[in-house]
């Protein structure tokens, strides 16, 4: 499960009429990526979510199956126009990720068992013009591996 997280979150925010409005539907992830050529020319903003490694919580080597959850790092990096466009998008896209998961009804994310937040420094970029940040999200998933055994 843990793999495919990344794409719970693509969901989250797709299924977001007023994010999908707000961004101009330019949401992209691992699957749905924009192609590199297209990526100075890309109107922002812009929103990209990558999957950034897991790990299972199981705490000895020694056991025979893996623990119940793996720790699914996501990253989204968020492009806006000023400062103030990459705030305000910021802080929707927070709400609208802790209210499907309060909510649940987005598929998928009643595996998310918890998650934290943080983000990463904001950037600027000279050549686009526009600013960016990434917002960090740590999440326990359940372990659905042993449903296959």
């Amino acid at each position: 499960m843990g793999l495919s997280t990344d794409k719970i979150f693509f969901n989250i925010l797709r299924s977001n009429t007023a994010c999908m409005e707000t961004i101009g539907g330019r949401i992209y992830n691992t699957v749905i990526g924009k192609p590199e050529e297209e990526e100075l020319n890309e109107p922002v903003p812009y929103v990209i979510i990558m999957f950034a490694g897991m790990k299972n919580n199981e705490g000895t080597k020694d056991s025979i199956y893996e623990g119940p959850t793996d720790t699914v790092n996501i990253e989204i990096e968020l492009a806006a126009n000023d400062e103030d466009e990459l705030t305000d998008i910021a802080m929707d896209i927070r709400r609208i990720i802790y209210q499907a998961m309060i909510n649940k009804e987005v598929e998928g994310t009643q595996l998310i068992e918890d998650y934290t937040f943080s983000t990463k420094d904001k950037t600027h970029d000279y050549i686009k013009p526009c600013e960016a940040i990434i917002l960090e999200y740590q999440c326990e998933v359940t372990n659905t591996l042993r449903t296959y055994e």
